[in-house]
């Protein structure tokens, strides 16, 4: 018996340590979870509706090597669960790793909100740390803002800028970036619209801790739209070495065609020197790098004693000092002046640098197209003469976009004829009991025909509106297609509303083949964001929960309640072959053009553009940008490098319908074209917005009435918002009895639900944009539902941009 109850216990001993043993290993196992405030978001601004990076730095604190899924959990739109996750971390023991996360916050997202990131243990499934950070006002940035990343602290001239006096927009600057520290997948930049970076404090691309993730992202980005500007030192540069990584992103530039010099600032760049000491800049050698054109020059030649002040030298004295190129969709810019270095800002007055980011970024934020000093805005003797941007009302481009997406009225149609149906039975109950019961004394069956009568309208109403209900799955979509004329490559930003009528999960999913993209991962996106800024609805009542890898977001395993879901489709890559979730292929433009130079020095574009898209192209306009320095040849008029608009007219209907098969022949008069944007006069009191090129004309249209969603709309707002950068100065100076056409009230314009629509950066080279709309459309982007191509209506931008 002894023995025996020894062996039972024994045994029973023995499976307590068994089921006790994943519980120890459990306890062995630990990760602590840290976020540095300058991790969450990008420098740490949280822009929301805007993909947002956050680094998340994991170590673990057990004995033992552990694999966990890193996650992020939020609520999107809808007031679903979204967990966005990195998959099979390994960690060892106490060595720190980092972790970049990815979601879009959806438009409501405020201050004060608190999110969880959480570290799961692959192998068990168990929770081994969790963390929860609530976002400070500091940290959340409106989508009103536009964002400036400097990768560095300095000041660079750049400060004054944010003074929101005269802008549409408030600039805010992300600070102490470094190329290291940069996020490793592209849409971790998506809240910037430009990147400046600075010698010595930015980093270099040739460091070992600047991941190859990170510099196909960096490209990436670029090639999507963004804007690198690279301020080069004087000497010591590490970006057109082959071991840099990112020599491409300068090519055809290559390290011999940058030429060192010193020399005094010109004052048509730089404006009053505050001495006399040369300035040690980089110009740069334009001969063989196609595609360069310049931005800003230096005379290196010595000024004869002779010549008149205020007379530009010679041309041939002059040398680029600023250059810039297109690279794919965006641009990048090289700045021949060390503007971090302290010997060059003592040598130039630093208010007029300003001059300098002007030319790189084509602002034009007064009537000169160069800021206003802060002294009229804060002096005692002229602040009452002045207003300030940040104290106007801001009227919102593309606020139609929700309603140009949203699918109201597909059910409302059958819930209307249920309830008119309602109405009519208790007109006809209240009429008709009273008189009908009575004399026939059938006052005890009042309540059984009652019911019957119930019966029957309910009947008849919930079945029309099921008959009447949608039953297969669609989208309707608005979609700004941009195409490289010189490649066939598109990008399409698509605004979506996905309908399926089921309770069930539904895949959806975007192409990501990356096709044609060298060197670059092509991760396109989905998300769901919203489309409303005043966005606070609480969401469906029964939360849900979906996972998508932040690695690779073009996959999505959404909830559906046979109801509409809104995405954000961000593809780039080919659309002209057979490929899933296209309706079918799309054929591009096709061009014969050149430029001809005319006898009094201006040059024009000539040839013929055909296009066979499915449809007519309405509302076209063109967009011819000669490139260049604008300083203006000897005979040649004073907007020869100023971008020129034709707006296109069918020579037998006279409207604005180009037709597929049909070439549209490019003017080659000059009267045939209209400036892009023309200087206001100097007396504000005179201004007359329809005298200030072609973007003044258009706002002056535009007027200050929110967009309805309307055809107008959409038509009015595009060319604004492409480009919004070159946009004529908001009325800033305070009076009376004007005759602006729009009204006394002080207003500016906003783009916060379509920040990346702006081609502002890409009017400095030498290139045609042409911009038409297909109202009536199958979407351009390859999306799938549950592996099927959906039917898919809609409207879709078409943006054609050709370099010459």
């Amino acid at each position: 018996m002894r023995n025996h109850a020894t062996r039972v216990l024994f045994a029973l001993f023995m499976l307590v340590v068994l089921l006790a043993g994943p519980r120890v290993h459990a306890q062995q196992a630990g990760v602590q979870i840290d976020i540095q405030r300058e991790h969450l978001g990008l420098g740490g601004i949280v822009q929301r509706g805007v993909w947002t990076p956050i680094r998340v730095d994991l170590t673990n604190t057990g004995a033992e090597n552990v694999e966990v899924h890193c996650r992020w959990l939020l609520t999107d739109e809808d007031g679903d669960e979204l967990i966005t996750q990195r998959s099979n971390i390994p960690l060892q023991p106490l060595r720190p790793q980092s972790v970049w996360l990815y979601a879009t916050p959806p438009m409501s997202t405020r201050p004060g909100q608190t999110w969880v990131f959480q570290a799961v243990e692959v192998q068990s499934g168990e929770l081994l740390e969790q963390v929860q950070l609530q976002l400070s006002d500091s940290a959340v940035a409106e989508p009103s803002v536009n964002l400036v990343g400097v990768c560095g602290f300095k000041d660079m001239g750049l400060t004054p800028w944010l003074r929101w006096s005269t802008h549409h927009e408030e600039l805010r600057l992300v600070r102490g970036l470094t190329l290291e520290a940069l996020p490793d997948r592209w849409y971790g930049l998506d809240s910037l619209s430009s990147l400046v970076w600075m010698p010595g404090e930015g980093g270099e691309p040739t460091d070992s801790r600047m991941s190859d993730s990170s510099k196909r992202a960096m490209r990436e980005w670029v090639y999507r739209g963004g804007h690198l500007v690279i301020v080069m030192p004087y000497a010591g540069q590490q970006w057109t070495g082959a071991d840099s990584g990112l020599a491409d992103l300068l090519e055809p530039i290559k390290a011999g065609d940058i030429v060192q010099a010193r020399a005094r600032a010109p004052i048509s760049v730089f404006g009053v020197l505050r001495n006399t000491d040369p300035v040690a800049l980089n110009w740069f050698d334009l001969s063989e790098a196609e595609g360069y054109t310049s931005l800003a020059e230096v005379n290196l030649a010595q000024r004869p004693a002779e010549l008149p002040e205020g007379v530009s030298p010679p041309p041939d004295d002059l040398k680029p000092l600023v250059v810039g190129k297109r690279f794919g969709f965006g641009q990048v810019t090289l700045v021949g002046i060390d503007l971090s270095n302290v010997d060059v800002l003592k040598s130039i007055d630093a208010f007029r640098l300003h001059r300098i980011w002007t030319r790189i970024f084509s602002w034009r934020a007064s009537k000169t197209g160069e800021l206003l000093p802060n002294s009229l805005f804060d002096g005692p003797q002229t602040r009452a003469q002045y207003w300030e941007a940040k104290d106007a009302t801001q009227v919102e481009l593309g606020n139609w976009m929700s309603q140009r997406v949203a699918r109201e009225g597909q059910t409302g149609a059958a819930i209307g004829l249920a309830f008119v149906l309602f109405v009519v039975y208790i007109v006809f109950a209240a009429a008709t009991f009273p008189n009908f019961l009575k004399p026939k004394g059938w006052q005890r069956h009042s309540w059984m025909l009652f019911v019957c009568i119930v019966a029957l309208f309910s009947i008849v109403a919930w079945g029309g509106a099921w008959v009447m209900r949608p039953a297969t799955t669609s989208t309707a979509h608005f979609t700004v297609l941009d195409i490289d004329g010189n490649t066939n490559m598109v990008r399409a930003q698509s605004w979506q509303s996905l309908l399926i009528p089921t309770f069930a999960t539904a895949d959806v999913q975007i192409g990501s083949e990356g096709d044609g993209l060298e060197r670059m991962d092509g991760i396109n996106l989905l998300a769901s964001p919203g489309n409303d800024l005043s966005q606070d609805s609480p969401g469906y009542p029964d939360q849900r929960s979906y996972v998508f890898d932040a690695t690779q977001p073009n996959a999505l395993s959404v909830p559906m309640r046979s109801t509409t879901k809104s995405l954000k489709v961000d593809f780039i890559g080919q659309i002209t072959g057979q490929q899933d979730g296209l309706d079918r292929p799309w054929s591009l433009p096709q061009s014969a053009l050149r430029v001809v130079r005319k006898s009094n020095g201006d040059e024009l574009p000539a040839g013929t553009i055909t296009h066979d898209f499915p449809g007519e192209l309405q509302d076209v306009l063109v967009i011819y940008c000669p490139g260049g320095a604008q300083q203006p040849s000897a005979g040649a008029t004073m907007t020869k490098n100023r971008p020129l608009v034709y707006k296109y007219k069918d020579a037998q209907s006279q409207q604005s319908i180009w037709k597929p098969g049909t070439p549209l022949a490019l003017p080659n008069a000059r009267a045939q074209y209209s400036p892009l944007w023309v200087r206001p006069s100097l007396s504000t009191k005179t201004r007359d917005w329809r005298k200030e090129g072609y973007l003044g004309d258009a706002i002056h249209g535009r007027g200050f009435n929110p967009g309805s969603g309307g055809s107008s709309n959409v038509t009015e707002d595009i060319p604004l918002l492409s480009f919004y950068g070159a946009l004529p100065p908001p009325v800033y100076e305070v009076q009376t009895g004007n005759n602006f056409g729009m009204g006394s009230q002080y207003n500016t314009y906003g783009r916060s639900l379509v920040r990346d629509l702006d081609l502002t950066h890409l009017i400095t080279g030498r290139r045609i944009i042409l911009i038409g709309h297909l109202r009536d459309s199958p979407s351009p982007v390859p999306l799938t539902v549950d592996g099927d191509t959906i039917p898919n209506k809609g409207w879709t931008v078409v943006r054609w941009i050709y370099d010459l």
